[in-house]
């Protein structure tokens, strides 16, 4: 994130403010002003389709995913395997779970691993489908949630 390839503008700081008092300087961002500084997490444009009993199992999901990369090179496919890993997570999909991301370069700014790198937007999206699937068989979301759940798997 922003200690791996944003850090330059805050060192920066850091060195002039450093010099200014004669004394080391420390800069820390609370998780908003770091989103704020370097752009925030990567978008996704994602579809899936799922497979699901009445009572809200899981038989099967299907995800593709497309993902904003920008125009610089920078850590956007490393964070795109991770939200594949992260999708997955703790449910059990049936044993039958498919996950395509295209990592797409775009004309616009990049933007960079910001906190947990691609676990957010994994976990958004496995929780996603599964709140849609408790909305379409009339479910509370947390029984299809502890319906498909892993247990010592």
């Amino acid at each position: 994130g922003l200690k791996l390839s944003r850090n330059v503008p805050v060192a920066g700081a850091a060195a002039v403010a450093a010099h200014k008092v004669e004394e080391a300087v420390k800069v820390a961002f609370d998780a908003q002003m770091e989103h704020i500084c370097v752009g925030g997490r990567h978008g996704l444009k994602v579809k899936y389709e799922v497979a699901y009993k009445d009572d809200g199992t899981i038989e099967a999901c299907i995800v593709e995913a497309w993902g904003n990369a920008g125009f610089t090179h920078d850590f956007s496919g490393f964070l795109f395997l991770e939200v594949v890993e992260a999708v997955p997570s703790v449910y059990k999909w049936g044993n039958n779970f498919y996950m395509k991301l295209n990592g797409m370069k775009l004309n616009v700014p990049t933007n960079t691993a910001v906190r947990s790198f691609g676990s957010p937007q994994g976990m958004f999206i496995a929780e996603t489908i599964i709140e849609h699937v408790a909305s379409l068989v009339g479910k509370p979301a947390e029984e299809v949630r502890e319906k498909n759940m892993l247990h010592g798997q």
